[in-house]
């Protein structure tokens, strides 16, 4: 049987008010934590509100899981798509975890909140020339590829431009295996499947290996990559990823002369563990992590054993930050037709796309109230309503048959597990503006926006 988390969730119901969880003990600060409502009462909304002690105790143990209870020599490169606020990024990186970017600006950001070059794995299917050149630039750890076309462009641009890394160095590069695998998540979301643009399928895999063997730029190949999609919460079609994964990595370390076989050293399992979004218990998802953890050690232990391998990356990004966001958000007008309830809020598709983009299903409460996330009182009965936003679009909704007690114009609802995929996919459709983004940390909060 699997430990339990031993830490609180990233927020709780207390006597009807939403609160911080408290993993991290204060400082100086009360020993339990205000209300969400208390500490942000003077702030406008809509507004992003995340639980930085939720994060550090997550990544803990997440470290805790892989490298300390099944002695994996595991990089834990934060996805950094999921949330690239600089207070998350900089925290991250004090615990000792790397980066995985997809783009020349999320490069930056990572340099920018105190990320070093050999922290970066880049990943991404369609990166241009200039982003190519920054990458090697400033010498990243990894550049992964995801195409023969990528890969025919990353030694034009070495040959042509030697001066790019210092002499005799090399870049070191990942190929990304298309496995063909189908997990049990949205179709937006998979990326594991032949139909998928991502990746290489395992001929082109043999053609690009044989191609960096003839070479004459600076590419060392270092290992393959697999991400075969996001929300993963039944690991069977991982399992067999990596079963895949290994034996192809396995069988390429051949194409190399014995010299240069000791280089192809690392393997990239990817990320896309998921999390529990219809409860606010968190066990689940953290088992999930313990069971990850010893299917890597099931596939990988021989292989570390004998030195073939000495890294292994993984690409986390949702199950570190997802649970410690809020997106809260103001009532401004109730209506109620023949046909539904609705709840008009401030905050809609613009600032979390989720539930129109993939259908996705985020609780929301109100802030304050004398009933819990979907129940009713007597003294408040609940209603089946559609909370939507304000934007001139039928798809704005945040959620659909919501039950709430009877809210009024002014009331704030917090939208739960908002910390992934929320603020760093939102947009300024209609010109509504970025909203503010606030801290809490040892039980302080603080301003500090991505933008």
């Amino acid at each position: 049987m699997k430990s339990k988390l031993s830490v609180p969730s990233a927020f709780t119901v207390r006597n009807g008010h939403i609160a911080p969880g408290n993993p991290v003990a204060p400082k100086s600060a009360p020993s339990s934590p205000s209300a969400v409502a208390e500490l942000t009462k003077d702030f406008e909304t809509p507004f992003y509100f995340y639980n930085l002690d939720h994060v550090r105790a997550r990544a803990e143990f997440l470290k805790t899981a892989l490298c300390e209870s099944q002695k994996l020599p595991v990089a834990i490169h934060y996805a950094a798509k999921a949330n690239a606020n600089p207070a998350i990024l900089k925290l991250l990186k004090s615990l000792g975890l790397c980066v995985d970017v997809v783009s020349s600006g999320e490069i930056d950001c990572a340099l920018r909140n105190g990320f070093d070059a050999d922290d970066i794995l880049f990943s991404g299917v369609a990166k241009t020339r200039r982003e190519l050149v920054h990458a090697l630039k400033i010498s990243v750890k990894q550049i992964n590829i995801e195409s023969l076309g990528e890969l025919e462009r990353l030694e034009q641009i070495l040959i042509a431009s030697p001066a790019l890394l210092p002499a005799g160095q090399k870049i070191s590069v990942g190929l990304r295996l298309n496995p063909n695998v189908s997990p049990e998540t949205h179709p937006y979301i998979t990326t594991g499947l032949k139909e998928n643009k991502f990746g290489l399928e395992e001929d082109a895999v043999i053609e690009a290996v044989r191609r960096i063997t003839k070479t004459q730029a600076p590419i060392q190949f270092r290992g393959l990559s697999l991400h075969i999609g996001s929300q993963l919460l039944e690991l069977t079609a991982l399992n067999d990823a990596i079963g895949i994964g290994l034996a192809v990595q396995n069988k390429v370390r051949d194409f190399f002369p014995a010299s240069e076989k000791s280089a192809v050293d690392r393997f990239d399992i990817g990320g896309g563990l998921g999390i529990n979004y219809d409860s606010i218990d968190e066990t689940v998802e953290c088992d999930v992590v313990q069971s990850y953890a010893e299917l890597l050690k099931k596939h990988v232990g021989s292989e570390l054993d004998s030195g073939r391998l000495r890294e292994l990356m993984v690409e986390p990004g949702r199950w570190l930050v997802a649970r410690s966001g809020l997106l809260v958000t103001e009532v401004q007008y109730t209506k109620t037709t023949q046909h539904k309830s609705f709840v008009i809020v401030d905050g809609g598709m613009n600032l979390l796309i989720r539930p129109a983009l993939y259908e996705a299903h985020h609780r929301i409460a109100p802030l304050t109230s004398d009933t819990k996330p979907g129940e009713s009182s007597t003294n408040e009965p609940a209603k089946n309503v559609d909370v939507v936003g304000p934007i001139c679009e039928s798809a704005d909704f945040l959620g659909r048959g919501v039950i709430l007690p009877n809210t009024a114009p002014g009331d704030r609802l917090a939208i739960f597990d908002t910390g992934a995929y929320g603020r760093t996919m939102a947009s300024n459709y209609n010109q509504r503006g970025w909203p503010a983004e606030y801290v809490y940390t040892e039980g302080r909060v603080s301003r500090i926006d991505s933008v």
